[in-house]
């Protein structure tokens, strides 16, 4: 969960929502997104049927989390 929150974080880093600590400034890189969530969806897929419930909730709930952020990033 540590590396899914760590990964979401970044992502919401990449689409400007939130201030990059080590710039201190927001910027929006979409290409880099979509590369993060693409490892996020890689996660689901090669986890699937061995996490807990808990998990599973919580990277679900991630991956749509940042699927909307970027396809309102990308309009």
């Amino acid at each position: 969960m540590s590396l899914v929150y760590s990964l979401h974080m970044t992502v919401l880093q990449q689409l400007g929502d939130v201030i990059n600590p080590m710039t201190g400034h927001k910027a929006c890189n979409l290409q880099q997104a979509r590369i993060s969530i693409d490892m996020i969806n890689m996660l689901v897929v090669k986890t699937e049927g061995q996490l807990t419930q808990t998990e599973a909730d919580f990277l679900g709930q991630c991956v749509a989390q940042l699927h909307q952020l970027y396809d309102l990033a990308n309009q």
